[in-house]
C-alpha cells in the first residue's frame, strides 16, 4: 500500500516565498523615510504610511538594515513561524542596539520578530486568534479596543527583558497583543490597526510612529 507524503506547513519558510525580491519605493516625494520590511506586507500598511507623508521603501524580509537609511523602521505581518526568520531577527537586533535609536513599529509577525530580536520568546497557540472583532485591552488605561487579527503564534509576555512592557492584551484569552520599550521609540502590536472593512480603532498607532520619526 502506498502512503501519501504530507508536508508540515509550520516548517515551510512561507515568508521567503511571499516577500518581494528587490526593494520598491512608494511615494518617493514623502518628507520622512520609512523602511518597511516585507514579510508578507499588506498594501493598506503602505497606504497608512504614505497618507501620513512617508516615502516608503519596501525591502525583502532578509534585507540588511542600516539606521542611516531611514527615519523609522516598519516590520510587516506575514505567514508562518517567526523562528524561521532568523535573518530578519539578526537584522532587527542590530537596529535595536544602535547608539542613536530610530523608531520601530511592528505588526503581527513583525511584532513577534521584534520580540525575538530583543530576547523574548514566541509560541504556537492552540487555536489562534482570528476575526474582525477581537477585543484588546490597553495595559495602562484598561480601555478596550476592537481589533482585526489572524495569527497562530504569539509572544510570551512573561519573557520580556527589563526595559520592555506589555502594551495590549487580548480580553478573551489574556494573550499578549503588543509590547513597548519604556524609554526608546520601539513598539509593536499583534493585531492589524491598518485593517479596512474592519475596525479602525487603533489606526492612530501609525500617527504615533510617524510623530516619533519626526521628532528625531
Amino acid at each position: 500500500e502506498n502512503s501519501l507524503s504530507f508536508e508540515d506547513p509550520n516548517k515551510q519558510h512561507l515568508v521567503q516565498e511571499v516577500s518581494l525580491k528587490v526593494p520598491h519605493v512608494f511615494n518617493p516625494g514623502g518628507s520622512l523615510r520609512i523602511t518597511a520590511v516585507d514579510c508578507g506586507l499588506k498594501y493598506n500598511q503602505v497606504r497608512c504610511l504614505c497618507q501620513r507623508g512617508a516615502a516608503v521603501t519596501v525591502v525583502p524580509w532578509n534585507h540588511p538594515l542600516d539606521t542611516a537609511d531611514f527615519d523609522g523602521l516598519f516590520i510587516s505581518n506575514g505567514p508562518g513561524d517567526p523562528q524561521l526568520c532568523q535573518e530578519t531577527v539578526s537584522n532587527l537586533r542590530r537596529v535595536l542596539a544602535a547608539p542613536q535609536p530610530k523608531p520601530i513599529f511592528g505588526i503581527c509577525l513583525g511584532h513577534q520578530l521584534v520580540a525575538l530580536a530583543l530576547g523574548a520568546h514566541t509560541y504556537k497557540m492552540k487555536y489562534g486568534n482570528r476575526g474582525h472583532n477581537q477585543p484588546c485591552l490597553h495595559e495602562e488605561t484598561r480601555r478596550c479596543f476592537i481589533t482585526a487579527q489572524n495569527h497562530g503564534f504569539a509572544v510570551e509576555a512573561g519573557s520580556l527583558p527589563p526595559g520592555w512592557a506589555p502594551l495590549f492584551s487580548n480580553a478573551n484569552d489574556g494573550s499578549n497583543e503588543g509590547i513597548v520599550h519604556e524609554h526608546k521609540p520601539f513598539f509593536s502590536v499583534q493585531f492589524h490597526p491598518e485593517h479596512r472593512a474592519g475596525p479602525t480603532d487603533l489606526e492612530g498607532l501609525f500617527d504615533i510612529f510617524m510623530e516619533a520619526a519626526r521628532d528625531l
